[in-house]
């Protein structure tokens, strides 16, 4: 396998760079410990480490010894492939005060000895025969049944992955040829293994329907008389019954967070899972979510952080009744119940809490099956990826916040109040609480609690609402503003639905169109000094899916994973709170951290990590250059590692955070000192306007986003500029703006960027604070990253 380098995640990450290379180990070493193992033999190794010491954005001292080899990295990133050898590698990653006006950052990956070898090997193990598949044979012979099978004497899949850090062209071509190759020889070997029995499915009349040569298993269909034979044989490992699911296409669970998708995976190979802690907001020891739903299933195996047979530690660190039985006023109450296993009201939360933050792949559930119909005392690898959430290591409190299924807006209001108190990183509610709709005025007291919890540090994501009748049918689509309180407020991070459930997206995301069931249209009416502007707001922030499969409710001990979609916004809503528990644990992992506890900075970076693909009546699917649209927002949520390079991400990225009063003039910036480079594929800038919309308040300030493209002054410099290439406005009234240019439809390269922000009227009491954050990247939004 050919071999690359990667610099320090600190020289990508950090918001100054610092040199990076390769120096000799004379040079200054950090104070900072290595951390130990009861059960190691011998001292760790360095294997690499990156330090520097930095006085606020200064560099003033800087160290890196070793070198991060590609064979390395894939063990940091994915270890447990690799428990089998005789060496363990391991990550180290701090920030830490060195002095009054100094911080050390580093990072290191240390080897130690491994002293107990896994064992991969599955040629001597018993073949496993679902029992409901012995039960089956006595129906009729000739009637088609449908069985899973797994091949036997596969070792597991170590394929590279997609080169995590900023490379050279030439090494991200070595790392997506070996990818490639590994990709190909894997197939190769499941075909190889798998020709003897294909060959006889063909014989007994069977077809087989669908491959995974990752996990090695065949879908095949067989005339029950060829069951005996199949299950007789030396080169089957296991055997189920696998029923065609009935109904629509839909994304498991896990599918949606690959890269082709929303891009959660990359997050997760990047260690970004929301296990990051967060002093400077709470002790929970990661980043924390509150939900706000129906009764949770609290024994359900997900929620704990390790193999534990469902007991020992949970992620779930409070819960909370939100029901005034005693009529004290105190809606949320702590608590630990014990729910029965057959309680039906669970449903809802359990399956919003586990798409969130859903954890079954420390083995969490080895010793139940919740619902996998091939379990045999444990669970394969890719079914646990299959059942898992977005942010797999973050925390929870939870509130119930209804009581036998009706929810009382003074129970959600108290739940966004406690959850303030407690300085969690974000809340979702997937819910709305009616009246109010698409006002606004923040004049009801949950949305008054809303807006005391954002300026309180906490992102606050809403799914937008369903376009369903009472029994549940879809209704047509709207035509006036109908987005509820108080996912209506400007503060909150308002979330309608694409639907995954149909053929198309489940082919390509690019194909996911808004599900017209499923959703609730923008267009708010608002007020610019004193005058009426009619639809100028969009409200909605953003898209993501439902129609998700491979969730869990509260069917069963321990919670049980359903195969059934679970459809709707409120779905759609945990998706982008545990998407954004990832993009904060990212950026508490970089230099200047402390920003990201701005939930205003929250919601611009999930606002720039979208597509912006919108479904048109006339056009099909169209892109957006400037603006927000009342359905989709600003796009489909879909992640980048934005500040890590290459086609991970961004190449360069600027933010400011700009406070105007009113009569305030123009503000500008020249956003690089150098022009793009060659590769550069896309140039994009969001910003948000965090606006109090808190009574006697009603108007809102007007501030119009500029992006303009110049040819450098000199050479590749952009200290000065030369020719106006191209200019771009979003001057739609609304507190949330977006401007980008994509290759090929206009130059980006040797193109020097320049943002604009132009105030129409700002609020002559209250002012305007706008974050605003750019990003050139090589990868556009209708792309994949490689």
């Amino acid at each position: 396998m050919n071999s690359f380098s990667r610099s320090s995640p600190f020289c990508l990450l950090g918001l100054v760079i610092a040199a990076c290379g390769v120096e000799d180990e004379g040079m200054r070493r950090s104070s900072q410990a290595l951390f130990s193992f009861d059960q190691a033999l011998e001292e760790p190794t360095i294997v690499y480490e990156s330090v520097r010491t930095v006085t606020g954005d200064e560099v003033v001292e800087s160290s890196v010894q070793g070198e991060i080899t590609d064979e390395i990295w894939a063990r940091v990133a994915r270890p447990w492939l690799y428990m089998d050898e005789a060496t363990l590698y391991h990550e180290q990653m701090w920030t830490m005060p060195t002095g009054p006006e100094t911080v050390e950052e580093g990072y290191r990956i240390v080897a130690t000895p491994n002293t107990a070898l896994a064992d991969y090997s599955t040629e001597a193990s018993p073949i496993a025969i679902d029992p409901l598949l012995v039960a089956d044979l006595a129906g009729d012979p000739d009637e088609e049944v449908t069985v899973s099978i797994n091949i036997r004497g596969l070792l597991p899949a170590r394929i590279p992955l997609h080169p995590p850090f900023l490379l050279s062209a030439e090494d991200i071509a070595l790392a997506s040829a070996a990818r490639d190759d590994a990709l190909s020889a894997r197939e190769s070997e499941f075909q190889a293994k798998a020709a003897a029995l294909v060959e006889e499915v063909a014989a007994l009349k069977g077809t087989v329907l669908q491959t995974g040569s990752r996990s090695g298993w065949l879908l095949i269909a067989v005339p029950r008389s060829a069951l005996p034979a199949l299950m007789n044989r030396d080169d089957v490992l296991s055997i189920y019954l696998a029923p065609l699911h009935e109904g629509g296409f839909h994304w498991a669970l896990g599918d949606g967070r690959s890269d082709a998708r929303i891009g959660a995976d990359r997050f997760h190979a990047q260690g970004y899972t929301g296990y990051k802690s967060n002093p400077a907001r709470h002790n929970f020891g990661a980043v924390t979510l509150a939900i706000a739903d129906t009764r949770l299933e609290d024994e359900a195996c997900f929620l704990f952080s390790s193999s534990t047979n469902c007991s020992g530690s949970s992620r779930l660190i409070e819960r909370f009744s939100c029901y005034d039985g005693n009529g004290n006023g105190d809606w949320c109450l702590g608590f630990q119940p014990d729910y029965a296993d057959s309680d039906t009201q669970p449903g809802h939360g359990t399956t919003v809490t586990s798409i969130a933050l859903g954890d079954y792949e420390d083995g969490q559930a080895d010793s139940f099956p919740v619902g996998d119909p091939n379990w045999n005392f444990g669970h394969t690898s890719s079914w646990e990826q299959d059942h898992s959430g977005m942010a797999p290591e973050s925390r929870l409190i939870y509130f119930d916040i209804s009581q036998d299924a009706t929810l009382d807006s003074r129970a959600a209001t108290d739940s966004l109040v406690d959850a303030a108190n407690r300085h969690v990183d974000i809340f979702n509610g997937s819910w709305s609480v009616g009246g109010s709709s698409c006002a606004a005025a923040a004049t009801l007291p949950v949305e008054q609690a809303l807006e005391d919890a954002f300026d309180d540090g906490v992102f606050v994501v809403l799914s937008a609402g369903n376009n369903r009748d009472s029994q549940g049918n879809c209704m047509p689509d709207w035509t006036t503003c109908s987005v509820q309180s108080p996912a209506d407020t400007m503060k909150a991070f308002a979330v309608n639905a694409y639907d995954s459930s149909v053929g198309a997206c489940n082919a390509s995301f690019n194909a996911c169109e808004w599900d017209h069931c499923d959703y609730r249209l923008g267009g708010m009416d608002v007020q610019v000094n004193g005058v009426t502007q009619s639809g100028a707001v969009s409200i909605i922030a953003g898209l993501a899916p439902d129609g998700i499969s491979g969730t869990t409710n509260n069917q069963g001990t321990y919670g049980t994973v359903v195969s059934g979609a679970a459809n709707g916004t409120s779905m759609a809503a945990p998706h982008v709170a545990g998407l954004a528990a990832l993009v904060k644990d990212q950026y508490l992992n970089t230099q200047f951290n402390s920003w990201i506890n701005s939930p205003g900075w929250m919601y611009t970076l999930m606002l720039a990590m979208t597509d912006r693909y919108f479904e048109h009546a006339l056009l099909g699917l169209t892109q957006s250059t400037q603006g927000s649209n009342d359905v989709y927002g600003l796009g489909k949520i879909r992640l980048r590692l934005l500040g890590t390079g290459g086609g991970l991400g961004a190449l360069g990225t600027a933010q400011y955070s700009l406070q105007f009063s009113s009569g305030a003039g123009n503000w500008s910036a020249t956003l690089w000192s150098s022009s793009m480079p060659s590769n550069a594929n896309l140039l994009k800038c969001v910003m948000f306007n965090a606006e109090d919309m808190s009574p006697p308040k009603v108007d809102i300030s007007d501030v119009d986003l500029t992006l303009k493209l110049y040819a450098p002054g000199s050479g590749t410099s952009c200290t000065t500029l030369g020719a106006l290439q191209s200019t771009r406005t979003d001057n739609q009234l609304d507190f949330k703006r977006q401007v980008a240019y994509e290759q090929p439809a206009t130059t980006l390269a040797n193109r020097c960027a320049r943002v604009e922000l132009s105030p129409q009227w700002i609020h002559p009491t209250q002012g305007a604070s706008a974050k605003l954050f750019c990003y050139y990247s090589t990868v556009r939004d209708d792309e994949t990253p490689q």
